[in-house]
């Protein structure tokens, strides 16, 4: 059981936090709602649609201080492990995350509308399974923190098994990164839980060793930067020593927003951090490249050559963070599309900013577009005439729209079919084959697809392009309703060309 003085120390780091996302939340709600009432979507389910959003906003914010509170609380008090520990941390993640916080106003209850006792119900029925989602996926990482504070006390009780790099001994070595990382591969499975690779890399390093020499910087600067990192990653994966003034940190259950905040705190750790080099203080910045598989390849040598790619971009600029999405092949990102380079660079915008892979996500102003890809208008309206032709976006043409020829776009199902396999790694056709025989499976005519989620564990942003797939071309009939976000249907029903798909007949 977890202590009162343990329980305590969560609630004073949470509650805080606790009231400004509520804060955000209403200040999100807000603007929301004006947006809505000034499209004119006055009906009584567009409120409700955005209580929604915001309370599903609220749940994953809850989530993610409450883990974030509990492993900083164990490292500070050093829990140890033992059998009841996973289950004890789910039930005071689950007790600060209840459905209580989210009941609906009683005006909604007293709205004249019809269908508004099916809304209400939908809208309790895709808030509780929005919870058992992010409630699942943080389970999953306090599973994974266990069993990591179960293998260092056997550590302690055996000899020791880990490879360490033999000039300073405080970080693992590269060969140990690798079983490391093979390991972690096999236990969280293809198509899961994503593992995050950050190639780290100090900044103006022959600069420092020829004002100190490389024997006092030896001494001093890298164990120091060492014990930062080592200190920095605790709980959440491991460090190691690449080599020279080279890091490699591998994050486990760490998807792309994910290991980008973690690299982008790391960077600031180190610009923050003073280092003593022999009575003379040094601040010194890290340049980051972020990979991750299966996303970026499929093993351990790829993912890190990615991630050493990005690294190498990350450096022209120093004291940054790169990703290799957003690196890689910059002049040519869809080389076979067709597409001039503009088209192609706006094409990969569209697809990186989704959150749910669906049409109308995301909505772009010309104003976001021309910032994000510093284009001049002219070459802006010629790339979204390219996509507009192609059938990958639909335009917002509006008067005083300037030269954009558009003032908002948004992308359509068939930009993700085309792009998910340069830029995902997953392919909308294949993953519709998968998805078919998974409603086939469940032998039920129609299938929520929330629940279908539950099984495959995509996640909207993989599992819509597929669910999208199979509605355009007739393989299942698609049902939707305002509970659906974030998926693109409410259920998919079962169709006899379903099961003719799914089988190749």
């Amino acid at each position: 059981m977890l202590g009162r003085d343990f329980r305590d120390h969560v609630s004073e780091l949470i509650h805080p936090r606790f009231e400004k996302c509520r804060e955000q939340a209403k200040h999100d709600f807000s603007q929301r709602s004006a947006d809505m009432a000034a499209r004119g979507l006055l009906h009584s389910g567009a409120p409700l649609a955005a209580h929604h959003e915001a309370c599903v906003k609220q749940v994953e914010a809850r989530v993610a201080i409450v883990w974030e509170a509990l492993q900083g609380v164990m490292s500070a008090m050093a829990v140890p492990y033992s059998n009841t520990l996973a289950a004890d941390l789910k039930a005071e993640l689950e007790y600060y995350v209840p459905m209580s916080l989210w009941e609906l106003p009683e005006s909604y209850s007293k709205v004249g509308s019809p269908n508004m006792p099916n809304l209400l119900a939908e809208f309790h029925q895709g808030l509780r399974e929005n919870r058992a989602r992010e409630l699942t996926k943080a389970g999953a990482e306090i599973e994974l923190h266990v069993e990591s504070l179960r293998t260092k006390r056997e550590a302690t009780t055996q000899p020791a098994t880990k490879e360490y790099e033999q000039k300073f001994k405080i970080l693992l070595s590269p060969a140990q990164a690798r079983k490391d990382f093979e390991e972690w591969q096999e236990r969280l499975g293809p198509g899961n839980r994503p593992i995050a690779v950050l190639f780290v890399d100090v900044d103006s390093f022959k600069a420092l060793n020829t004002r100190y020499t490389e024997t006092k910087v030896d001494q001093t600067v890298l164990p120091e930067a060492q014990r930062l990192i080592s200190d920095f990653v605790r709980c959440r994966g491991e460090g190691y020593r690449q080599g020279g003034d080279e890091f490699i940190v591998i994050l486990p259950n760490h998807d792309t927003s994910e290991a980008m905040a973690f690299a982008g705190k790391l960077r600031s750790s180190f610009e923050e951090h003073v280092f003593d080099v022999q009575g003379s203080s040094e601040r010194l910045t890290v340049s980051i490249g972020v990979g991750l598989w299966p996303e970026h390849g499929s093993t351990y040598e790829e993912i890190l050559e990615k991630a050493n790619t990005a690294e190498k971009v990350a450096k022209a600029s120093r004291n940054t963070v790169k990703l290799i999405q957003l690196t890689q092949d910059q002049q040519r990102p869809l080389p076979r599309s067709g597409l001039s380079e503009p088209a192609q660079r706006l094409a990969v915008l569209l697809n990186m900013r989704s959150e749910a892979g669906h049409e109308h996500d995301p909505l772009l102003e010309a104003n976001e577009v021309l910032e994000a890809l510093g284009l001049p208008e002219e070459d802006v309206a010629v790339a979204a005439e390219e996509l507009e032709e192609k059938g990958w976006v639909t335009l917002s043409k509006d008067p005083g729209m300037g030269k954009t020829g558009f003032s908002a776009m948004w992308p359509a199902p068939t930009l993700f079919f085309e792009t998910d396999p340069v830029l995902k790694g997953w392919d909308a056709q294949t993953d519709a084959n998968i998805l078919a025989a998974t409603l086939i499976a469940t032998g039920m005519d129609g299938v929520c697809l929330s629940e279908v989620d539950k099984t495959l564990t995509w996640g909207p942003r993989r599992l819509n392009p597929a669910a999208s797939f199979l509605a355009l071309n007739g393989y299942v009939k698609p049902s939707n309703t305002m509970s659906a976000l974030p998926y693109v249907y409410t259920r998919l029903f079962v169709t006899p060309r379903t099961r003719r798909f799914a089988t190749g007949a």
